[in-house]
């Protein structure tokens, strides 16, 4: 739909010809668009905040590799889904020579009890390096997005620990445990044995999630290896320069694993398997922000379609005049619908700047919420980018314009003499 230089200058000179009418339209616009732009920054803060939290935090990794089938079957067979230093070793070198991995480290998931006296409680543990500890507290996104969870934490984390076995637990674990510093672990072997050592509670932390509160522990690598007689590991966990590559950089190293007969499995944390958390509250969020955005771009369809029928209703001589003089339907139709799109692209950069201002104003509020499923409280933020920005705003654009093109094309296809009466409908 080409339009000349002289016709987006009728078409803006004719939205000041109704002052009042294009007001009306274009603050529905804008006021559709800012309510999608505003909760879109909610929706963007609750992503990042449960990405950072379960890549991060919780040392999922953007992606984890297994042995093949080993998400699935590790606690009930670890001894054959242990990933062996053999195939650690394979993996090591194919992702050292990846640009898009920033870091990657071994993780150990174990099950069994945390005693003090006559007390015991059981656990799902983690055991981490040292180097993973530090890199996940000191990255940018956590600094970032999760500032709470790193406040929120009651002692030395487990790479500035300088005890034999060192171990964090969540606040909930500790009181169950009076607070005691001193606590003997108990497990099975990977060979289905007995044991127990003893270790000593350095950290208090929160893992975020209200799920995992009561019954999660960190400790070093070595004390589960320990623990559970074995040399293996669960899965190596990696990250990601860019957590948006995680679906085709998993693709390739699956590809990869084929081509080097490796019995290795790459899942990006968004598999319900890994972060079950993330994307069931995503899902859901998702979900609500396409009914909202169905619903305001249906307002802004009608409010156009009411504004541009009442316009033809008014300018009805006039624009049977231009039809008298040679101008198509067609042409006026374009003519209509580049009205539209100028004060569509008008009310959504007005839009813009009162979402930022407004967003602005609740992040310096700094109003604290428990939303469900969260550990304790959270910042409520609003960030709606730029980009999230064009995103909302192309569509609504677009329907403005249609949706004043298709309007005007069906009402000015009578003949000329009928719409050069001084009524219509």
């Amino acid at each position: 739909m080409k339009i000349s230089v002289m016709e987006w200058r009728q078409a803006s000179r004719n939205l000041l010809r109704n002052k009042r009418r294009s007001l009306v339209t274009g603050l529905a616009i804008m006021a559709g668009f800012c309510g999608l732009t505003l909760f879109g920054g909610y929706v963007a803060r609750v992503e990042r905040y449960c990405m950072v939290n379960t890549v991060y935090m919780n040392h999922m990794g953007h992606i984890q590799v297994h042995l093949k089938d080993g998400i699935d079957r590790y606690f009930s067979k670890p001894a054959r889904y242990l990933i062996d230093p053999e195939n650690i070793q394979a993996l090591v070198d194919i992702l050292g020579t990846r640009d898009d991995v920033e870091f990657f480290s071994p993780y150990l998931m174990a099950n069994g009890l945390i005693q003090f006296e006559s007390d015991s409680f059981a656990f799902q543990g983690k055991g981490i390096t040292k180097e993973a500890d530090r890199f996940n507290r000191e990255h940018k996104n956590v600094q970032d997005w999760n500032p709470e969870l790193l406040t929120n934490v009651n002692g030395a984390y487990l790479s500035d620990s300088y005890e034999q076995n060192p171990v964090m637990v969540t606040y909930k674990l500790s009181n169950f445990l009076k607070n005691k510093r001193n606590v003997n672990l108990q497990g099975l072997t990977v060979e289905n044995g007995f044991n127990a050592l003893d270790a000593t509670i350095t950290t208090r932390y929160s893992t975020g999630f209200e799920l995992t509160e009561d019954t999660s522990i960190i400790t070093l690598l070595p004390v589960f290896q320990e623990l559970m007689a074995t040399d293996g590991v669960t899965y190596m966990g990696i990250y990601l320069k860019n957590d948006l590559k995680a679906r085709s950089v998993s693709g390739e190293l699956n590809e990869l694993f084929k081509e080097n007969d490796l019995p290795l499995q790459a899942i990006p944390f968004f598999d319900e398997r890994i972060g079950l958390f993330y994307t069931g509250s995503m899902n859901f969020l998702y979900a609500i922000t396409s009914f909202f955005f169905l619903l305001v771009s249906i307002v802004v369809i009608l409010s156009v379609a009411n504004a541009i029928s009442m316009n033809i209703v008014e300018r009805i001589k006039e624009l049977g005049t231009m039809r008298a003089i040679g101008y198509t339907p067609e042409k006026l139709a374009k003519l209509v619908a580049a009205e539209s799109f100028v004060l569509a692209l008008i009310s959504t950069v007005v839009g813009f700047f009162v979402s930022q201002v407004i967003a602005m104003g609740v992040n310096s509020a700094n109003i604290r919420f428990s939303p469900p499923g969260i550990a304790g409280e959270m910042q409520f933020i609003l960030t709606p980018w730029p980009a999230l920005c064009v995103f909302f705003a192309i569509p609504l654009i677009l329907f403005a314009t249609i949706t004043a093109y298709l309007v005007t094309r069906k009402k000015l296809k009578g003949e000329v003499a009928y719409l050069l009466s001084e009524t219509t409908t």
